[in-house]
């Protein structure tokens, strides 16, 4: 059996980690598929990211990194495999439970695996972006990204600072922050999971 685990992946964490590994042990060959995202303003473009997954997962020696251009489940029957999906908390549940039954009607027999992410892992990518925009640090970011997403974010931050551009207060940038993750929390599952990351 052959799985593909497809995500934006912007950047890569270790909730993405811990279903590449998690899924890499149920599958033949794994593939990990990093959407290209043209309609939207990813903070690493195609190539940047491509890098970032391929070298976290060096170690997991059945997974194969690719691009996936259009719906994913085109690519998983162009594949012959089945998806492999993430899931957090009921929010994610919610919303892969929709997209699950969309990709099943639009390729019949394309089939959805769903693995519970480790509770200390589940910090989504929109989160560490977040914490990068209010200045945490190379070390506190290692608690969420492996070593190749934090080396990215670090080159992202400088490239940053040669340009002139002044980093936000750390204080009041987290704090907006938690104020908009109180603000989603009071929304419906489908609100507030628009436009997240998801593992």
């Amino acid at each position: 059996m052959n799985l593909l685990y497809a995500g934006s992946f912007d950047p890569f964490t270790y909730g993405h980690f811990d279903i590449v590994r998690r899924a890499a042990k149920l599958a033949d060959i794994l593939y990990v598929g990093v959407g290209e995202m043209p309609n939207k303003n990813p903070m690493f473009d195609i190539e940047e990211r491509l890098h970032m997954v391929t070298e976290s997962i060096r170690s997991v020696k059945n997974a194969k990194v690719l691009a996936i251009q259009g719906l994913t489940a085109d690519t998983a029957l162009a594949l012959n495999c089945y998806l492999v999906r993430g899931l957090r908390n009921v929010v994610d549940f919610t919303m892969e439970q929709q997209m699950g039954s969309i990709n099943h009607d639009m390729v019949w027999g394309c089939e959805t695996i769903y693995l519970m992410g480790e509770e200390d892992r589940a910090i989504s990518s929109t989160a560490v972006r977040e914490l990068w925009k209010a200045g945490a640090s190379e070390e506190q970011l290692l608690r969420y990204c492996p070593p190749a997403a934090v080396e990215a974010l670090m080159r992202k931050r400088e490239l940053q600072s040669n340009a002139g551009l002044a980093e936000p207060d750390i204080r009041r940038a987290y704090q907006e922050y938690l104020c908009r993750l109180a603000a989603d929390a009071n929304k419906s599952p489908e609100t507030a999971q628009e436009g997240q990351d998801k593992i």
